[in-house]
């Protein structure tokens, strides 16, 4: 699991929220590498309604690259917690995929949620 807390203030209707994450190749993340729509889907409405989550306990599961969690924190959520399943690897690194089950679980996947965590502002990744 990742937790993010952020000192970013809140958004306001002024400006843009912004997020960025880094999608990973299906090799290093599976399923989880890449941006779904119901992510897009979920962090538009969460923007449109900020309530739901400002100054709440955030839990996600299933995160991939984090995008409606990450969100949730820029719009001050108390605490976000992202998880994930997966092992420990590096997207830039050498990843061999192993015989029988183990070549199913993504093998850079958690790296990549902690780095899009770091890249947002979370100070205790």
């Amino acid at each position: 699991a990742v937790h993010c807390h952020t000192n970013a203030p809140s958004s306001s209707s002024q400006s843009p929220l912004q997020v960025h994450v880094r999608e990973i190749p299906f090799s290093y993340g599976k399923l989880g590498g890449s941006i779904w729509y119901a992510a897009i889907a979920l962090s538009q409405y969460l923007i449109l309604r900020p309530s739901l989550v400002r100054n709440k306990n955030v839990l996600e599961l299933g995160s991939g690259v984090g995008l409606p969690g990450l969100t949730a924190a820029k719009l001050s959520a108390k605490s976000v917690t992202l998880t994930e399943f997966g092992m420990e690897g590096d997207v830039d690194g050498i990843v061999l995929e192993k015989e029988g089950d183990k070549r199913l679980l993504p093998s850079a996947l958690l790296s990549n949620l902690r780095y899009n965590a770091i890249l947002n502002g979370c100070d205790d990744v």
